[in-house]
């Protein structure tokens, strides 16, 4: 069954036109509505579930709509009335009662206007006399031919639209109740030419953007802009039109009409009319779009909603609806009539609750010209969210939610059904449905009282259909400042994240004159906090949390950082390589900005920036067929000077090949791999060929998992080049029968670990051990290690034996090592601790010994080597540690640890530009196995505090891609004492290698050391560091070349060796760039 399914989404919607002025404005109006309505027949699958008794349908407030009670009409006679809140007759309250037919229902999240045909035929209208009644009586027969029964909407200037609905076959019900109309000033539309002059007689439409109705389930649903709300209205000689207020603000919609200007031969786009506002449209020239969408008629079938079709221009960087209209069943649409504008660019999409909104460009628009269009219908994937309060686990059912992409420059915005719940209480997640077949969106959850939340970066179709539990943190109010803009903006985005990291709020401000803002929606606590104006992001301000929170946000002098986009390999351009910025919060890189650098065809790029002086730019760079990166520029690089230049790293296009000789069902298993680029988790394809296309170079580890025998390999390997074939043997004809001599009490929980490199790449089997015999079949010939390891993951022993062609098959016997010695660990007072992890390590932190947690005795068993090298380390949270305990300590076969928690350690970072403030630093023992805090950032001297620690040696680590990954060793002790740790910026150097005569050495070796960083070689440990070299394994091509990146910038040793002589050079690598270094052999 396909992965892939319609979202089943019941909504309960009314259709209705509110008032008619003259034929001449219902005319105008079909022709800018495009097209006739989906004629329905018969019951859909979104039938009415009113009661039998109308209800009321709005008024709504922003704060009660969501989840609003029902409120009936006030009784009365069987005439239709209208009353104000006193009770007082209203008169001129125009009456609209219609049939309610599945043509009237239209999706998405802008309104989308029925053709008027439709619903004229469909209506009846009436206005109140002095004394609040209709001087008509509807005819009940025409309005019992509805689809779902019949509905009355009742509007009249000063007041907010109100609507009763019926059920189907008691429409004489709508005739009783006495309409209660809550006052709501009128909105003022002013329709111009293109010159701006006004314009007389020209016809106004009105669509709101929600409706809210009742349901026998006593919960309101809210209809996101499907409800067909019409109204119009006809210009004044001053070009003016009132209009009145619609229902109100509904679950975060604006409390706004939406409305568009007509006449015979032009039309203005559509524009926002708040509640007692103004709004300005400009009439010009119209054409015509008409169409098809492929395959509609299979794709929506009979009673599903009608979907709608969008019509948008982009006159400057964003994308906007300028038209619309409704698909017909057959998945024709149109003619459309669509504003023109000299320069604009134009585009289509379909606007569902099912097919995914793709957009087709829009070519040769010209004044009268009718255009025809082919659209693609293709299901798009759902999501669910289920937004939660953090700490209460309370639902958050009142919360707006909706997703964003960015699709040709702009981003794209779909609203969740509200009323698209799972459960039929309405508690249930929310539904996004019609999200883009492949790509990346956007999530964002805001909700009253809790501060925003961006999750960013959900890929499809990979996390399609999933339920994303989203949590939200409590808001409070923020003060603050933006410094540097000399008044030039009057708003910014706040991009604020919590100290104890969490979710980014994205926060809107308004500006005054000297750039004091104040939210109360930003998160509570100790936060961090950027600002982005115009796409210019500002520096990185912290609040400690204590109130009044408030915060300066600093930008520089506008400037440009100039450059060109290279390929890493042949330094040759890349044209179309794009930059945006990015905000770094807490450690954690996020998105500042849709704004976007394109570099042209010769790679050269300008990206303007108001970064202040001493901090950098942070940029994310990507280009189809490379590998993206964030890059770190300090702000005067490029600006005035030498351009920058920026190297991108080629995607691979391989494959990995499981290699089977027993004839495994490969589309039975499963394979993922974590590294440079995550492989997610997927069925293997039939001729067991996995495609490295996309993946970034590097060190990977996967895990291929034969489902059928729970059989699981762990296969390491390395995607290095284009065109790579790994081959990855994953069974044979080997067998190894183990004889385990160890206590049955040992062996609950062991476990066998089997090692080997049968091909290309080295995998691990895990077995685990039901007794003291265990057998394992399939394995490919070579050579293999197997280690016993306990519950605790101590190892208990192990042995290496090769499997042959003549000998397939082997007997092994794995015995238990004596025990050395136990381990206590006590706290202050002497007392045991359970619970508490144990290490032993070479005291360099090279090797792990033993790795272990403490039983309700505070023991456990070590087996092992004694010696003063190796050492024990022991921690449990909230008690204490201690550090590096020699093994050779234990007295009478006990080895005791003893913790403490009153030292503290110190760390400061710079890099070559001086102190770096904002960095994420994690602390823990010497061989990284204990980790004590994660994620502690530095202040504006650099400096990262660690208390409640052991006395002793600790290592920090910084794993921020704007640097090198980076450990530093460091003391804590009382009183604290400080260590400045170095982080280098990435280089790249390109390496020729010659022996004496001047002629390129082929196949040599390259080693590349920094004695900064330690005295060793740097490409050792190359998946670490993330180095990467062309050719593939740090060894010089034919020319005699080798291209290594990732490198630190600064000084560093590059050596070179083949099997006759030697050579090394010393280079001063720069960061961003590429430098030339050659080695002569013999040298």
């Amino acid at each position: 069954m396909s992965r892939r399914v319609l979202w089943p989404v019941v909504v309960i919607v009314v259709a209705v036109v509110l008032a008619v002025v003259s034929s001449q404005g219902l005319d105008r109006a079909g022709e800018t509505a495009g097209g006739m309505a989906a004629e329905g027949s018969g019951q859909g699958a979104a039938a009415s579930s009113l009661g039998a008794s109308p209800v009321k349908v709005g008024p709504a407030s922003a704060e009660s709509s969501s989840a609003r009670q029902v409120v009936g009409a006030s009784g009365g006679d069987d005439v239709a009335s209208a009353v104000d809140d006193e009770g007082s007759p209203l008169a001129g309250a125009r009456f609209v009662f219609t049939a309610w037919r599945l043509s009237h229902w239209a999706h998405g999240l802008y309104p989308t206007p029925a053709s008027v045909e439709s619903l004229t035929v469909d209506s009846q209208f009436a206005a109140t006399g002095p004394d609040g009644v209709i001087e008509m009586e509807p005819d009940l027969a025409l309005l019992s031919e509805g689809d779902y029964g019949a509905a009355v909407w009742v509007t009249r200037p000063g007041s907010r639209a109100v609507g009763l609905a019926a059920k189907e076959g008691q429409e004489a019900s709508l005739l009783g109740p006495k309409v209660v109309l809550e006052d709501a000033p009128v909105g003022t539309a002013l329709v111009v030419d293109e010159s701006g002059a006004p314009v007389a007689g020209a016809g106004v439409i009105a669509r709101a953007h929600a409706l809210p109705i009742g349901s026998a389930l006593e919960v309101t649903r809210t209809t996101h802009a499907r409800a067909l709300f019409w109204l119009q209205a006809i210009t004044d000689p001053a070009g003016e039109a009132v209009l009145p207020a619609g229902p109100g603000p509904i679950a975060g919609l604006p409390d706004a009409l939406r409305v568009c200007a007509t006449t015979a031969d032009r039309v203005s786009s559509w524009s926002e009319l708040p509640t007692g506002g103004a709004a300005r449209l400009v009439l010009h020239p119209a054409f015509e779009v008409a169409g098809t969408v492929t395959d509609y008629e299979q794709l929506s079938p009979p009673g599903s909603m009608t979907d709608a079709v969008a019509i948008e221009w982009r006159r400057g960087r964003e994308w906007e609806r300028c038209a619309e209209g409704i698909l017909r069943p057959e998945g024709g649409f149109g003619p459309i009539r669509v504003p023109f504008v000299v320069d604009a660019d134009y585009r289509a999409r379909i606007d569902s609750q099912a097919l995914e909104p793709r957009p087709t460009p829009i070519a040769e628009a010209a004044p009268g010209a009718s255009i025809q269009i082919e659209m693609p219908g293709i299901v798009g994937w759902w999501l669910r969210v289920d937004p939660r309060a953090e700490g209460t686990d309370e639902l958050l059912t009142g919360a707006v939610v909706s997703a964003s992409w960015v699709e040709q420059g702009s981003r794209v915005r779909q609203l969740a059904n509200v009323d698209g719940r799972l459960d039929d209480d309405g508690k249930g997640p929310f539904a996004l449905v019609c999200l883009p077949d492949v790509g990346v969106v956007d999530l964002h959850v805001e909700a009253e009282g809790f501060a925003p939340v961006e999750v960013a970066g959900i890929r499809l179709p990979d996390r399609a259909c999933e339920t994303l539990r989203i949590e939200l943190r409590q808001s409070s109010t923020l003060e603050g400042r933006v410094l540097g803009l000399d008044g030039e903006a009057d708003f910014a985005v706040l991009l604020i994240r919590s100290a104890l990291g969490g979710r980014l709020a994205r926060v809107g401000v308004d500006l005054d004159r000297e750039g004091r803002f104040v939210t109360d929606r930003a998160t509570v606590g100790a936060i961090k906090v950027m600002a982005v104006v115009d796409g210019a992001c500002s520096d990185v301000s912290a609040s400690d949390g204590v109130e009044p929170r408030s915060v300066e946000l600093v930008f520089g002098p506008p400037q440009s950082l100039v450059g060109t986009a290279v390929d890493s390999d042949s330094r040759e351009p890349v044209p179309g390589a794009t930059l945006s910025p990015v905000a770094w919060l807490g450690g954690e890189e996020f998105s500042a900005d849709d704004s976007v650098v394109t570099a042209d065809a010769a790679g050269r790029f300008e990206v303007p920036h108001r970064r202040p002086a001493g901090s950098s730019l942070d940029l994310r760079v990507d280009a189809p067929g490379y590998r993206a990166a964030t890059v770190a520029i300090p702000v005067d690089s490029g600006s005035g000077g030498e351009p920058v230049e920026l190297a991108l790293e080629r995607e691979v296009s391989g494959a990995i090949v499981l290699l089977s000789t027993t004839g495994i069902d490969f589309e039975a298993t499963s394979f993922r791999a974590s590294g440079p680029t995550e492989v997610p988790a997927g069925w293997v394809p039939a001729d067991g060929i996995i495609a490295t296309a996309g993946l970034a170079r590097g060190q990977y580890e996967g895990t291929f998992h034969e489902i059928d025998d729970d059989r699981v390999h762990t296969i390491w390997f390395s995607v290095a080049t284009s065109d790579e074939r790994i081959d990855v043997p994953v069974d044979g004809p080997g067998t190894i029968h183990f004889a385990l001599s160890a206590e049955p009490a040992d062996l609950d929980g062991a476990r066998i670990l089997i090692d080997g490199t049968p091909g290309a790449c080295t995998q691990r089997l895990n077995v685990d051990v039901p007794g003291t015999t265990v057998t394992v079949p399939r394995l490919p010939l070579g050579t293999w290690t197997a280690t016993l390891y306990d519950r605790n993951f101590d190892k208990l022993g192990a042995a290496t034996v090769s499997l042959t062609a003549d000998e397939p098959a082997l007997q092994v016997n794995l015995a238990v090592e004596p025990a050395t010695f136990v381990v206590r660990v006590v706290d202050g007072a002497g007392d045991p601790v359970s619970a508490a992890t144990v290490v032993a390590y070479t005291w360099q932190g090279k090797e792990r010994r033993a790795w272990s947690t403490t039983g309700e005795s505070g023991q456990f068993t070590y087996r092992g080597e004694a010696a003063d090298e190796i050492v024990f380390d022991a921690y449990a949270p909230g008690r204490g540690a201690v550090l590096g305990v020699p093994s050779t300590r234990a007295v009478d076969g006990v080895l005791e640890l003893a913790l403490a928690g009153g030292a503290t350690a110190v760390v400061r970072l710079v890099d070559s530009n001086g102190p770096v403030a904002s960095v994420a630093v994690s602390l823990a023992n010497l061989n990284g196995d204990l980790e004590f805090q994660s994620g502690v950032l530095t202040d504006a001297d650099g400096r990262a505090t660690f208390a409640g620690l052991a006395p002793g040696s600790v290592q920090a680590t910084v794993s921020d891609p704007r640097w090198m990954p980076t450990t530093i060793r460091a003391e804590a002790a009382d009183p604290p004492a400080e260590t400045e740790g170095r982080l280098y910026r990435r280089a790249s150097a390109r390496i020729t290698v010659v022996d004496a005569s001047g002629a390129a050495v082929e196949g040599a070796r390259i080693g590349i050391r920094k004695d900064a960083i330690g005295d060793f070689e740097l490409q050792l440990y190359a998946a670490f560091y993330g180095l990467s070299s062309v050719p593939s394994g740090f060894v010089t091509g034919p020319d005699g070349h080798l291209v290594v990146s990732g490198l630190p910038e600064g000084k560093v040793v590059v050596g070179a060796a083949d099997d006759t002589a030697a050579g090394s050079s010393v280079a001063e690598l720069e960061a961003q760039g590429e430098v030339e270094v050659r080695v002569v052999l013999g040298s």
